[in-house]
């Protein structure tokens, strides 16, 4: 004879809690289990924030960074491998083997990857750690729940809601990172608004980005093209400033390499308005070519 025992206090609970109106709030736990799932927390989150900035030596003519999708040139990278469009399969095949061993992971061990390393499950955890060092642990939660707001809990509001939008914005643009060279976006970033441009030949193309986006002295960087939109390298390059509706003379000065196929160098907007700005490219001895397009400077 089989007995069953319903145990249904947590939903009698749960179903009085939505009546009264009150929200849901976890009650933070502690032991092993926890442990693990913070040690994975700090693993998970850190190879996501750092990998852009591992560098890799592939060699001239090919880019640095660990792990680049760069889809300028059909290519994406991850350390010593290297894939090509044609290649794309092996990223089929890859997806597939990684949903089987995810299916049979979670048939096995069961909810082992949405209770740990799931990024849903990191990034909710991470945002409750920020509440509850906020706002308390459960109880005091609880009690401000339906209290009056004061100038204190308007306080603890606006931190926490601060505290979240700043983890957005930081995987948000982490993600940007796997697309292009992240300590230079970074370093653009840094120094305040950012113009970009792409001016393209029939030999030469190139990615050019001017921080700040703004009259004064500014950095321009280039990265160089081939009509593929391969990596150019070139012997030399000049970058010129020119903006002659407002009668100010151009500026010109010659780049200085950074990579096989990019530049940098250092001039002054010295008016804000739509400007021109041109490459001198020297491919080899007696072999220059020329490419400009028009550039906002706010």
């Amino acid at each position: 004879m089989a007995l069953t025992i319903e145990i249904n206090h947590a939903k009698t609970r749960a179903k009085a809690a939505a009546a009264s109106g009150q929200p849901v709030m976890p009650q933070a736990v502690n032991g092993r289990i926890r442990r693990i799932k913070w040690i994975v927390l700090l693993l998970t989150l850190s190879i996501y924030y750092v990998t852009p900035f591992l560098r890799w030596d592939r060699g001239p003519n090919a880019p640095d960074q660990a792990v680049l999708l760069d889809f300028a040139h059909g290519r994406l990278y991850a350390f010593f491998i290297e894939i090509w469009p044609q290649d794309l399969y092996l990223v089929t095949g890859l997806l597939v083997l990684a949903s089987t061993s995810l299916i049979l992971t979670n048939a096995l061990a069961g909810r082992l990857w949405c209770g740990f390393a799931c990024p849903q499950t990191v990034w909710t955890d991470l945002f409750l750690l920020v509440e509850g060092l906020i706002e308390g642990d459960r109880r005091q939660r609880s009690k401000n729940f339906g209290a009056p707001l004061d100038a204190e809990r308007a306080m603890q509001i606006v931190a926490k809601h601060a505290a979240w939008i700043l983890i957005s914005l930081a995987t948000g643009g982490t993600l940007i990172f796997y697309f292009t060279d992240a300590p230079e976006l970074l370093r653009s970033f840094a120094h305040g608004d950012v113009s970009a441009t792409h001016i393209c030949g029939t030999r030469a193309m190139a990615n050019i980005t001017v921080s700040p986006g703004r009259s004064g002295p500014v950095e321009v960087l280039v990265q160089l093209e081939d009509g593929d939109e391969k990596p150019l390298v070139a012997d030399a390059l000049s970058v010129t400033l020119s903006n002659p509706d407002k009668g100010i003379a151009s500026v010109s000065a010659t780049a200085e390499r950074m990579g096989a196929d990019s530049w940098r160098v250092r001039l002054t907007a010295a008016a804000s308005g739509k400007w021109s700005l041109s490459l001198g490219i020297d491919l080899a001895k007696d072999d220059r070519v020329d490419i400009a397009a028009p550039i906002l400077i706010e």
